[in-house]
């Protein structure tokens, strides 16, 4: 595993890195700056920070509420109120005698492996609106990640999906065949006046914006948006004015920043998001720019985005068996 080590003692930042280094991980990083672990983990593929107290520049709470979504987080002698901000788990600072306890280092170990396997679906987003629509934002790899995402989905799924991906004209009815094939859910091109239902999946067409009102989707032709027709951001944000808190947004791979501005209006109006992470995206140009935007309610490798959507969509009306 790779892993970073932040705390205000050098001794126990030391002890704590020989002790996962002979365990064979990785330490990346010891520190006492929090500014310095946002920084890392933004450039690193990191499996886990173990998190001290009394950092420097950006403060615990706010090294967990940039972080807490997008990488487990282990405390170590620090505020239970950490746990709510997205944390893993909490331990006690170990003494002196502890670190050097056969059945101690056991102990610890087996905690980091475990906060490090945690599944992020299981520790973010405690409740959901009642979700009503999906809406799907996608470029650069994004058909290969759209057909392991909707895979993933039940035949029973009870909520339509629309989603826009970046594509050179001509490319829909493919597209849209060759996912429909590999999934269990309708996939078709979207049609002017279309209106979704429950196990639907609509893709738009290249050179119109895919747009909502009052539940209808229709095609416009204004000007392009971040370079895009159709648009990410015009296809979430004109969703979000008509579901508000019963819309969901997933933003997939893609060089750019498009959907990143759409996630914040879907935020902005009670909704959420779920943003794919760096390892698993092809290009991590539009999820990165949603997530530094502070529009990924949550941020997860593509392998758990089907797992949480049906969680989500179960808590939210029950429908999925």
């Amino acid at each position: 595993m790779n892993v970073i080590i932040a705390h205000n003692s050098v001794i126990l930042r030391n002890i704590l890195s020989d002790i996962l280094t002979e365990a064979g991980n990785s330490v990346i990083e010891k520190t006492a700056s929090g500014k310095r672990i946002v920084e890392l983990t933004d450039d690193n593929n990191i499996d886990i920070v173990i998190l001290g107290e009394n950092l420097s520049e950006y403060s615990e709470e706010e090294v967990v509420d940039k972080l807490g979504r997008s990488v487990p987080i282990l405390i170590v002698g620090g505020k239970k109120e950490l746990l709510a901000l997205g944390a893993v788990d909490i331990i006690a600072k170990p003494s002196m005698d502890e670190v050097s306890d056969l059945k101690y280092i056991d102990c610890f170990l087996n905690i980091v492996k475990k906060c490090a396997n945690s599944s992020v679906v299981n520790r973010v987003i405690k409740s959901h609106n009642t979700i009503k629509h999906i809406v799907i934002g996608a470029s650069t790899g994004g058909p290969n990640a759209l057909r392991d995402l909707l895979s993933g989905l039940p035949a029973d799924f009870p909520v339509p999906i629309s989603i826009v991906q970046h594509l050179e004209e001509g490319h829909e009815e493919s597209l849209a065949s060759w996912l429909d094939r590999s999934c269990r859910l309708s996939v078709r091109v979207a049609i002017n006046g279309d209106i979704p239902k429950a196990g639907d999946v609509i893709l738009g067409i290249q050179g119109k914006h895919l747009t909502v009102k009052d539940g209808v989707y229709y095609f416009t032709d204004e000007e392009r948006v971040n370079f895009q027709k159709p648009a990410i951001d015009l296809q979430f944000s004109s969703a979000s004015k008509y579901y508000r808190g019963n819309l969901l947004g997933v933003l997939l791979t893609g060089m750019g920043a498009d959907g990143a501005k759409g996630c914040l209006d879907i935020i902005k109006n009670g909704g959420e998001t779920v943003v794919q992470d760096k390892s698993s995206s092809t290009v991590y140009g539009m999820p990165k720019a949603a997530a530094e935007l502070g529009a990924a309610s949550v941020i997860l490798p593509l392998s758990d985005i089907a797992t949480y959507l049906i969680s989500a969509v179960k808590e939210s009306s029950n429908d999925i068996s």
